[in-house]
């Protein structure tokens, strides 16, 4: 079985971008941005949108090639320009218009010679090659594939030199050079597989699979296999295409038919959905030799009609011969003698012309090898007179040279002495600098430290005063005072013993609230979920509604960061109750793996920030002194009457601080 990659090939080194719509969505919008920008860079743009188009919509792709062609040409960008070019000869050649294509790929080589581009050169002696493929001139085809893996080894294009093996084995297995054939696709396996390419990779093994198909049908099935196993899940549809045809092929041979079905019927959703005329072509011949063998004659009829519809879109003379003699027994055994008469004898012309056209070809090969040589010869004496030249002016030049840099030399030597010794002043001062700083911001922080950690203490021993303390000389007068009134029952009669009896309960709660916000014993039992908890639902009442939530693990971490983050909400909240004026209040806390985010909103009047802290409130000094301490972050979004919005975010250690 013959494998012919041109055009796999072809895609692959003009249109390097494969199908996806997030990457045309962001080049369309980098193309209307760039409406107005630099020329160049629209043409860059306009050769990545014909990439991303061309394996989506062709029209599209050619569409945006024509403008990036017209306008390097028009500026003078000489490498878009042929790029654009050799992008134009790509659609002449799927197109099956081979002679425009080979017209434009000439002039892209005679370009790229006079500019000394290699890159270019040994695209477009590649291109040149597959042309001659297409044509049967398999000699001449394997010379360009050559010239062309001479450029690439040259300039180190290891994924490009694998590529050009593939096809350089493809040509030698038309020349009948079995052992070249094989000796290409190995070395073309062993380069991919050096640089990672999974595409030549899997295409070296395909041409190995080909390789033994008159030898070894195990072999051949092997390789199929592993190029299968790289193609999965990629985006490589010739070589998937080639595949299944393969292994349809080996199937067929060994008479299994069902599944040589499966196989081409593979081979046929991925040609269509590639839309390449010569793999079409070859799937219909195929399915229709199936169907022959399964004696279904009407399938067979149908993918023979189909075959016959694409003959002259394809140049593969050899193989379009060996399908029509398929459709001629086709027609003999079903009778349709007129129709085999007819396609007998116009096999016969193809041949004759074919031959004569062979003839043909190998002149004008012979003709373009003398120009290609005599431009060579040309370009080779244009060369080696500049060099004289050259070599001239650099004499003359040399000595006015020498002595002008010697004394350079030797004005650069002081002033980049000045300069290194400024620029060493210049850092030590920055050093020095730095580290006064350093201490300084060291300083401070130890001092907000110990203020913060003596405030706390203090809160502490207030609240026990008045628990331990005041707390208990209420509770002891409460208790004599009782006695006093068994007592003296008639004081009842002026109702004294209700009134002060109220007032003992009211100072007792005012002590246990005053007790309980200099250091909540909730915080100090529960931890900082059910402390917020305690604080958040005694803070409603009928003109405000606060709505507590907590979103994540309830873990405990430090004390002194859990009493921070309390009189943080606790700070905040009472400003909301107290200035917002708000309806709803939302106090939210959301605990993750190294993060704590608490969030504060109202719907009140609002207040501007800059404003409010002009003005010398404490309350937003403290939240912001504590956020330092803990080394946290506060976003405000807050307008007069759009109510206040604040996110704090403070980072845990762990997972348990």
């Amino acid at each position: 079985m013959k494998v012919i990659f041109y055009i796999l090939t072809l895609f692959f080194l003009n249109f390097c971008q494969g199908q996806n719509p997030q990457l045309l969505d962001s080049l369309l919008q980098v193309q209307i941005a760039n409406n107005f920008a630099h020329d160049t860079l629209r043409v860059k743009n306009y050769l990545a949108l014909t990439a991303s188009y061309y394996p989506i919509n062709k029209d599209s792709a050619a569409y945006y090639n024509q403008l990036a062609h017209d306008l390097a040409s028009q500026i003078n960008y000489r490498t878009a320009a042929l790029r654009a070019l050799n992008n134009i000869g790509v659609f002449h050649f799927e197109k099956g218009k081979y002679d425009e294509a080979e017209t434009i790929y000439q002039q892209v080589l005679e370009e790229a010679l006079k500019d000394e581009n290699p890159r270019t050169e040994m695209f477009a002696n590649w291109n040149l090659g597959n042309i001659e493929n297409t044509r049967g001139n398999y000699e001449a085809a394997l010379e360009y594939c050559i010239r062309a893996a001479d450029i690439a080894q040259r300039e180190g294009e290891m994924s490009i030199l694998a590529q050009l093996y593939i096809n350089m084995s493809i040509f030698s297995d038309e020349l009948g050079l079995d052992q070249e054939r094989r000796r290409y696709a190995i070395k073309a396996k062993n380069v991919s597989s050096k640089i990672d390419n999974n595409y030549a990779l899997a295409n070296a093994y395909s041409i190995l699979a080909n390789s033994y198909f008159n030898d070894n049908l195990d072999s051949v099935k092997y390789y199929f296999l592993q190029a299968d196993s790289i193609v999965k899940n990629q985006r490589m549809p010739a070589i998937e295409w080639e595949i299944h045809s393969g292994l349809g092929h080996v199937a067929l041979q060994q008479n299994q038919l069902v599944e040589a079905l499966n196989h081409f019927k593979i081979s046929q959703n991925v040609s269509n959905s590639f839309q390449t005329h010569t793999q079409i072509f070859r799937t219909s011949c195929d399915l229709a030799r199936v169907f022959v063998q399964l004696d279904m004659q009407d399938s067979a009829e149908f993918y023979f009609d189909n075959f016959l519809r694409l003959t002259d879109s394809v140049g593969q003379v050899h193989f379009k011969n060996a399908c029509i003699q398929d459709l001629i027994k086709f027609y003999e055994q079903t009778g349709r003698y007129n129709k085999a008469t007819v396609l007998y004898r116009e096999l016969l012309n193809s041949m004759d012309s074919s031959f004569n056209q062979e003839v043909k070809i190998a002149v004008l090969d012979l003709e373009r090898k003398y120009q290609i040589a005599e431009k060579e010869r040309e370009l080779l004496e244009q060369r080696l007179i500049v060099d004289e030249r050259t070599r001239q002016r650099n004499g003359l030049l040399f000595i006015a040279g020498f002595l002008g840099s010697l004394i350079l030399f030797v004005y650069l030597f002081q002033r980049q002495r000045i300069r290194k010794n400024k620029l060493i002043t210049t850092q030590e001062h920055k050093l020095q600098s730095k580290k006064i700083q350093q201490l300084e911001n060291e300083k401070k922080l130890l001092a907000m430290s110990s203020m913060i950690e003596g405030q706390e203490a203090e809160r502490i021993r207030i609240a026990r005063d008045l628990h331990d303390g005041l707390g208990g000389l209420l509770s002891s007068l409460k208790a004599h005072f009782n006695t006093i009134q068994r007592e003296i029952e008639e004081l009842e009669s002026v109702n004294v013993y209700q009134k002060v009896n109220s007032l003992i309960d009211t100072a007792s709660s005012e002590v246990r609230r005053i007790s309980h916000n200099m250091v909540p014993h909730a915080l100090q039992m529960l931890g900082l979920n059910d402390a917020l908890k305690d604080f958040c639902i005694p803070a409603q009442s009928d003109q405000t509604n606060v709505h507590y939530e907590w979103s994540g693990s309830e873990e405990r971490f430090a004390e002194d960061k859990e009493i921070m983050l309390y009189r943080i909400a606790q700070e905040l909240l009472n400003n909301a109750i107290k200035y917002a004026q708000a309806q709803n209040i939302l106090v939210q806390i959301n605990r993750f793996d190294h993060e704590l985010n608490l969030i504060v909103e109202d719907d009140g009047i609002g207040f501007d920030f800059d404003s409010a802290i002009k003005s010398g409130g404490l309350g937003l000094k403290s939240v912001q002194s504590r956020i330092s301490y803990l080394k946290g972050t506060m976003d405000i979004d807050s307008k007069p009457g759009e109510g206040t919005s604040i996110s704090i975010q403070v980072p845990l250690k762990s997972g348990s601080d």
